[in-house]
């Protein structure tokens, strides 16, 4: 059974359509989940930055590991 080259081709199309409509339908939910997210996050932030005293340190900690490399790397 030899399949037409027009068959095949039309396939692969509906195929591919149908994949991008499911990525598309996937990013707009992900979207909506980063929108949501991000209104619940600054909320917190705006909460919390009112209630906790600043610590004086200037920035957040840095694993152990992480602490002892140097500033530069290569360069002139």
């Amino acid at each position: 059974m030899k399949i037409n080259k027009e068959i095949l081709l039309t396939i692969l199309l509906v195929v591919l359509v149908i994949v991008s409509a499911v990525q598309a339908i996937q990013l707009n939910i992900l979207s909506k989940r980063a929108e949501i997210g991000s209104f619940v996050e600054a909320a917190k932030k705006t909460s919390s930055a009112s209630s906790t005293p600043p610590t004086g340190t200037g920035g957040s900690q840095l694993p152990q590991n992480l602490q002892n490399l140097p500033k530069m790397v290569g360069g002139c």
